[in-house]
């Protein structure tokens, strides 16, 4: 392997298509998994007593030293003991024989051949043996190391499914600690608990009881492994990521953009100097640390069966990456809005507008080769926009520049910069190539909230041609004939769902007038109109609505009020009322509605008096 190529490959993004094959690596958990026992807490103990008798219905007793006897109950009537008393049956039968139990036997999780749970093992074999895997959203799977199938939920529970695939995730055991003791809730949230049958099954939801309650214990820790494999390694290949039946699901939001916590405590006690961090993901993950700690990162989305033989190549060397990152990679959730805020200019989101540092910006990725830019030029036609550039591969290597031109306008609305044509070309080591692209000039429009629709503005425009949104290597500037600026008017509707700003205002539908509408919870919110000359107007017509109880809107100019009204309750949100709201002055630029308490407001317009 050359090391010195995978140093290059610091952020390598793979987009790769499925096809047939048998090198899976689309579950990055199995290698660094514990493997671990569960047993219960309720079905038996060590007791001492005075003689070996029968007690009936309350049980039996055994002797199993010459002072100390062992009591089998039946389940319903057992009460806590602590862990290190309890026994399984088949050491009970054991015990009656040879007058010995163990005082640290247990009734312990064992799969039979048919793959159900039950409880009741002599001793811990693979049949009592499970891998633990840890998910985000505190999940965990369990897969039987004597049949190699995860445990999954039927009513009772079986070691029978090969992988988590359904809607539902029926392999799901959600932990909960309680004292020194773990209880489980199943994928629809009812109680995990032992029936009267001694299988592993489900009830709804109660208070934890004995038959709910259970502790783990570790025989091998994945991280012992993988430091021991690590130590006579002379490279590691870190695999990390997500399951995509899993936590990357539709109705299953993340929390936070970090992985994992044990995979990111994993990975942070690997040897830096031979670490290649390997992420398979549906989305991608705030790796700050673990991108710095690895020697080379590389991305793939869940791809085919021949995953694990493109990664092999591209690792070795024999393949070449060019793909590029499709969206922002930001270093916390911390740097994105609320997930509820659609302003994307307000809130400076997606990489038009974000003004800081990503981690990895869009459309980047880096290959074993490297690239030089030149000779950028750009002329404007009546349909189209011609580009052209020279790329010149400065390295000893053949591969593909993925060449991404952008380009930001001084009179459209405010953007860092867009992206407008893209193209992928294959140039050999040493030599340069020509691009040349026609961009439609489509792609030029900006959407208009004065006029309500997407135009082209009339005004100076920058193309920029680079490796990735934040590595512009080129720039040239061009005068483009469109639009003029517009202004809102007098007698003139403004809909409200053409802001050019809001705070706390989400827009709602209406089915009464079959178009949206800016609606405020309870604490109010903010919109604002910019491009506004309302010259001579001296009052406001505004349609707004109070669903719940009265509220107020302001209107603000120059950060002065210039009018204000009370809003009447309304029946419904969409129930708009008709609100006339006298003006002190005229207001020019930008116009902003102070709206408090629940309201929604749809459109307005500025009057003169007749």
């Amino acid at each position: 392997m050359n090391i010195k190529k995978m140093l290059f490959c610091t952020m390598a993004c793979l987009m790769l298509a499925g096809c047939s094959g048998s090198n899976d690596m689309t579950d990055p958990s199995d290698i660094s998994a514990d493997v671990l026992y569960l047993y219960d807490v309720k079905n038996g103990a060590i007791k001492a007593g005075e003689d070996w008798s029968d007690s009936g219905d309350e049980g039996f007793w055994l002797p199993v030293s010459d002072d100390v006897y062992a009591e089998f109950q039946d389940p319903e009537r057992v009460g806590a003991w602590s862990p290190e008393q309890y026994f399984s049956a088949s050491e009970l039968k054991k015990g009656f024989k040879d007058g010995k139990i163990g005082t640290d036997s247990k009734f312990t999780w064992t799969v039979g051949d048919d793959g159900k749970i039950s409880f009741s093992a002599d001793k811990i074999t693979e049949r009592e043996l499970f891998e633990l895997h840890k998910w985000d959203k505190s999940v965990y799977n369990f897969k039987s190391l004597f049949n190699g199938k995860y445990v999954t939920e039927n009513g009772t529970y079986s070691a029978s499914s090969e992988t988590p695939y359904e809607w539902f995730i029926k392999e799901w055991f959600k932990p909960h600690e309680y004292g020194e003791y773990v209880y489980f809730e199943s994928w629809h949230d009812d109680s995990v608990y032992v029936n009267e049958n001694g299988e592993l099954a489900v009830k709804p939801t109660c208070r934890p009881s004995e038959n709910r309650l259970f502790t783990i214990e570790t025989v091998s820790r994945g991280t012992e492994r993988l430091h021991a494999l690590a130590h006579k390694s002379d490279i590691v290949i870190y695999c990390a990521g997500n399951h995509p039946m899993q936590v990357a699901r539709e109705c299953y939001d993340r929390e936070t953009l970090a992985l994992p916590s044990h995979q990111h405590e994993q990975i942070m006690s690997l040897p830096s100097e031979k670490l290649v961090l390997m992420l398979i993901s549906s989305y991608p993950y705030a790796i700050v640390s673990e991108s710095k700690h690895a020697s080379a990162v590389i991305y793939s989305s869940h791809c085919g069966a021949e995953m694990g033989n493109a990664v092999y190549s591209t690792i070795f060397g024999e393949n070449n990456p060019a793909a590029r990152c499709p969206i922002t990679w930001y270093r916390s959730e911390h740097e994105l809005p609320d997930i509820k805020e659609y302003d994307i200019i307000t809130s400076r989101s997606t990489y038009m507008y974000y003004d800081g540092e990503p981690l990895y910006p869009f459309g980047f990725g880096l290959s074993y080769s490297s690239f030089e830019y030149s000779d950028l030029t750009v002329n404007a036609l009546d349909d189209c926009i011609k580009i052209s550039v020279n790329v010149k591969n400065t390295s000893d290597t053949d591969g593909d520049e993925v060449v991404q031109i952008y380009f930001s306008a001084d009179t459209a609305p405010e953007r860092i910069s867009k992206l407008c044509g893209f193209e992928r070309v294959t140039i050999k080591a040493g030599e340069t190539a020509k691009l040349s692209l026609e961009i439609p000039k489509e792609r030029l429009e900006a959407y208009s909230t004065v006029n309500g629709r997407m135009e082209i503005f009339s005004g100076k425009y920058s193309f920029m041609a680079g490796a990735s949104s934040k590595d512009i290597r080129c720039t040239a500037d061009v005068m483009i004939s469109g639009a003029e600026a517009s202004f809102r008017k007098c007698g003139e509707t403004v809909y409200c769902k053409n802001n050019d700003s809001i705070f706390r205002g989400p827009l709602g539908f209406s089915n009464a007038k079959n178009d949206w509408y800016v609606k405020f919870g309870d604490w109010g919110g903010n919109v604002s109109f910019e491009s506004c000359q309302f010259d001579g107007a001296d009052h406001m017509i505004v349609y707004a609505s109070a669903p719940c109880s009265p509220a107020r809107i302001e209107i603000i100019c120059n950060g002065s009020c210039i009018g204000s009204a009370e809003i009447p309750p309304s029946a419904s949100w969409d129930d708009f009322h008709e609100i006339k709201i006298p003006l002190e002055k005229a207001p020019d630029n930008t116009v902003e509605f102070n709206l408090q308490g629940m309201s929604a407001v749809y459109s307005f317009m500025a009057m003169k008096d007749e």
